[in-house]
């Protein structure tokens, strides 16, 4: 677990070799303030059962470390469809359903902010959504960041979102962006420009080894 310190318009990182976590600053004048993120990986499987029992744990882990914030990996819940899994024919989506509904319950319980990797399902005919989801310390999920720029492999599987999602933390404003995203710059330049001017200090982002071996660590 990292902890990310932004006092100053200075941003501390105190991280691992394996973690792959991108985050962008933006001056901006505000008084001294704290976040504290616990990144979280695990080996993430086709096995949502799993996948949440690792979530879980590590939300508890991060909670009693004080953390403010746990931040998993792009599909962390769900699998990597083409990575974890061939495809989504007979996928459960109940099952992802349900544990999604425990993951948010613990959110509430423990009082944290969790940003979850999973895919949203969409009506008929349309390819899911790669997101990650914003669960507040109530437990509620009040918002969902799709990526936007999906790879060539990603696009067999998913749908390419079509907005950005600001909030915030502490006082602290944040934003999210997933994996390939980080090709895009004019993603930051909308995230300076969209209503948030250049008070926007902290972007997480996640992502997911997909082009590696499927039994090693996601991260994020």
């Amino acid at each position: 677990m990292d902890k990310f310190n932004v006092n100053n318009n200075i941003i501390r990182l105190i991280t691992k070799s394996e973690v792959i976590l991108v985050l962008l600053l933006l001056w901006f004048p505000v008084n001294a303030q704290q976040l504290k993120i616990a990144s979280c990986q695990f080996p993430v499987s086709a096995d949502i059962g799993a996948n949440a029992r690792w979530i879980m744990s590590q939300m508890k882990e991060a909670s009693a470390k004080g953390a403010l914030v746990a931040h998993f990996p792009e599909c962390a819940l769900s699998g990597y469809p083409g990575v974890d899994m061939e495809s989504l024919d007979g996928f459960p989506w109940n099952t992802l359903h349900r544990y999604t509904d425990s993951i948010t319950a613990l959110a509430g319980n423990l009082g944290i902010w969790v940003l979850l990797g999973s895919i949203h399902e969409l009506g008929d005919g349309y390819k899911p959504l790669n997101s990650l989801y914003v669960v507040e310390p109530s437990g509620k999920i009040t918002d969902r960041y799709d990526k936007r720029f999906c790879t060539r492999d990603d696009l067999a599987h998913f749908s390419a979102g079509d907005h950005l999602v600001a909030f915030q933390i502490n006082g602290i404003r944040c934003g999210l962006l997933i994996c390939f995203d980080v090709r895009f710059p004019e993603l930051y330049r909308e995230y300076r420009k969209q209503g948030c001017g250049s008070d926007l200090p902290v972007i997480l982002q996640c992502a997911a080894e997909a082009g590696g071996d499927p039994s090693q660590d996601h991260a994020c």
